[in-house]
């Protein structure tokens, strides 16, 4: 194979690999911008019942912290270990000592949530 060849070989798998790339950007936009899985189901009928359905932080599992919009594992789990820590929640505004809540994530956690006695709202 002379030198000329090699460099069109060459620049056939580059162009190749770069089209393959860019393939699998489009399909991974794709698939974050769409809902899947049973997770963002539960997420979408959550929302979908407004106000009226919120969540007790001094009660729920980790699997319903979870439901709330920007609350994955690890912020649940940080949830449960301060609930714990305090012997239970007495105010929202105490879960911004949790770390990497903040205010712009409490504004979101407020809407999703309360406090309140077993079976009470």
């Amino acid at each position: 194979m002379t030198a000329c060849e090699k460099k069109k070989v060459f620049a056939l798998i580059f162009l190749s690999v770069l089209v393959l790339l860019s393939v699998l950007a489009r399909h991974a936009t794709e698939l974050r911008e769409r809902p899947s899985g049973i997770l963002d189901k539960a997420k979408d009928e959550f929302l979908n019942e407004g106000p009226y359905r919120l969540i007790n932080i001094n009660e729920a599992k980790p699997s319903e912290l979870e439901l709330i919009p920007g609350i994955g594992e690890v912020y649940a789990a940080r949830i449960i270990v301060e609930r714990s820590r305090r012997n239970g929640f007495t105010s929202i505004t105490e879960l911004k000592s949790v770390k990497g809540i903040g205010d712009k994530r409490m504004e979101t956690i407020r809407k999703f949530t309360g406090i309140w006695k077993s079976g009470k709202k």
